[in-house]
């Protein structure tokens, strides 16, 4: 993240030569790739774009106390109004009955944006690029993308000043870590460094390395004689080994350095994982055949016993008469699995942020403990949930016949495409477009039946965090009861009709957000979305 040279790649040299060449001299040959480096100061641009859910409710009281105190003259004066966002939303959450999740999407989306910022910040500070510059430290108050680290009263919201300036000051102290998941018997490496841009001329200090697990601390390592350079400057390499463990723990590296006028801390999350293990088996017709062998892998308890849990990842027919026979069904959808009968509208997830109007993923809530357990978690997701989300796929509940038991939900984002304005003068908020409510992970009873939906990612068994889902999900299975309930004709219908409609769409920004695969829209993107951005006023 931020040492590719990608970006002065893209149109080539300025003196026309080859950037990858092939070269053979007899039986000696090579493949060379020239780095771009640039002539100038880089700054990362309109970074930290990342929005939030705001509280809307706690909103209107500050925007209507304000109005109160300034009079209605004084607003006129100054061409200030209440935005049509801040009575507008709030219905459209109690139009979609959101209104009791509401105040968790609030609080997944403040979570994921502060785990997004710091990973931003932190990443870009150990890459060669010179800073960054932000294209709004405040909301906004005319547009309901709150991007901004202050509301648009210039208050603070949920990130502090102290929180933000471990990272974001004129000298850090910074971790590189390969992943934030790891197996319990796994030797962890971590190297500490020093970004240091402040006035001080070489302070000199001590170096303290914690490690915390809940309310214990330990301390790791004590290094006095310290000396920070200008620049970036590796401290230390720690390789970390920690007694085994036989559940999912979250522990932080948390590293400290003072001395010389400098009193510098920042902290790190990283998980552990045991090795998993199935209960008892289930009956696998699985057509992804590496989760089929991670699943038949697993050590199995009771070797003896077969579960009456049937494990697919096709939606057909046959799936709906095991359902109305009374088989328990754990399900792994997603859309673009080419064997599925039939369609269940959603979206494809990608672990990344929301910027401006770009994207669909502003944090997930785990509202069972069990999944909470499997992976190390609070109520909501953090960065170890990557692998699980990140390619994935996500099913849209709005116009589901009933509202299933939702153990694993996403937040969609509460802002509207600024293509259906622009294009086709849409300027209102669309109801199937705005705050889906988005699920990985639900259950109903259908007919005689349990049907048990997963669409994370099932590529991802390989990753730790992952494979303690994936087993304490089919673990769960077997017992699992779920008080949603449908008939096996209105599932039938519903998908039915689903299917004869075709798969949703993403708008334009959307859709360039789950594609994912290149830093910036092109112009062939925007042509094969047929918009002349020349005819856009």
């Amino acid at each position: 993240m931020f040492k590719s040279d990608q970006c002065w790649r893209f149109n080539g040299s300025v003196y026309d030569v080859k950037l990858d060449e092939c070269v053979n001299e007899g039986e000696v040959s090579a493949t060379v790739r020239r780095q771009a480096t640039p002539l100038r100061p880089v700054l990362a641009h309109e970074a930290v774009h990342y929005i939030d859910i705001p509280d809307y409710s706690a909103l209107n009281r500050k925007f209507d106390a304000f109005a109160a105190r300034v009079g209605e003259d004084w607003l006129e004066a100054n061409d200030i109004k209440k935005p049509r966002y801040l009575t507008e939303l709030p219905k459209l959450i109690e139009q979609k009955k959101l209104t009791a999740i509401f105040p968790d999407y609030i609080q997944a989306s403040r979570k994921f944006k502060q785990s997004a910022l710091k990973v931003y910040i932190e990443r870009l500070r150990l890459s060669h690029l010179c800073g960054f510059e932000m294209l709004q430290f405040a909301d906004c108050l005319k547009y309901e993308n709150n991007n901004g680290i202050v509301d648009f009263f210039d208050d603070d919201k949920f990130i502090s000043a102290d929180w933000l300036r471990q990272f974001n000051d004129d000298t850090v102290l910074l971790a590189d870590m390969p992943t934030e998941n790891y197996w319990s018997e796994q030797v962890i490496p971590i190297h500490l460094y020093a970004s240091h841009f402040g006035t001080e001329d070489n302070p000199r200090g001590t170096l303290e390395v914690r490690l915390l697990e809940g309310s214990q601390s330990s301390l790791l390592y004590r290094g006095e004689h310290y000396v920070l350079v200008p620049g970036l400057q590796k401290l230390a390499e720690l390789n970390l080994r920690l007694p085994a463990i036989e559940s999912a723990s979250c522990y932080s590296i948390e590293a400290s350095f003072c001395g010389d006028g400098l009193n510098l801390r920042n902290s790190w999350n990283f998980w552990r994982y045991p090795k998993v293990q199935l209960e008892m088996q289930p009956v696998l017709e699985l057509r992804h055949s590496g989760l089929a062998d991670f699943i038949q892998s697993m050590p199995v308890q009771l070797k003896s016993v077969v579960g009456d849990v049937l494990v697919t990842d096709v939606l057909d027919q046959r799936l709906l008469d095991q359902l109305e026979q009374g088989r328990k069904v754990v399900l792994f959808y997603h859309r673009d699995d080419p064997w599925n009968q039939f369609y269940w509208p959603g979206a494809l997830e990608r672990c990344k942020p929301c910027i401006w109007d770009r994207g669909s993923n502003l944090g997930t809530i785990l509202q069972s403990s069990w999944v909470q357990q499997a992976l190390g978690s609070g109520k909501y997701g953090d960065l170890n949930l990557y692998a699980l989300l990140e390619n994935g796929y996500k099913i849209n509940l709005d116009e589901f016949p009933c509202l299933p038991d939702e153990m694993v939900c996403g937040v969609d984002k509460p802002v509207r495409d600024r293509m259906k304005g622009l294009i086709h003068g849409v300027k209102n908020f669309i109801e199937t477009d705005t705050l889906r409510r988005f699920s990985h992970l639900f259950a109903l009873q259908v007919g005689k039946g349990t049907l048990i939906v997963c669409t994370f990612n099932k590529n991802s068994w390989r990753e730790p965090a992952a494979a303690s889902f994936f087993a304490a999900l089919l673990n769960q299975a077997h017992g699992l009861k779920a008080q949603a309930t449908l008939t096996r004709a209105e599932l039938q219908a519903y998908l039915e009709n689903e299917t004869s409609k075709g798969h949703r769409k993403e708008d334009v920004m959307n859709h360039f957000w789950e594609l994912d695969n290149k830093p910036v829209e092109d112009t062939l993107f925007w042509e094969t979305c047929g918009i002349n951005l020349a005819d856009l006023k």
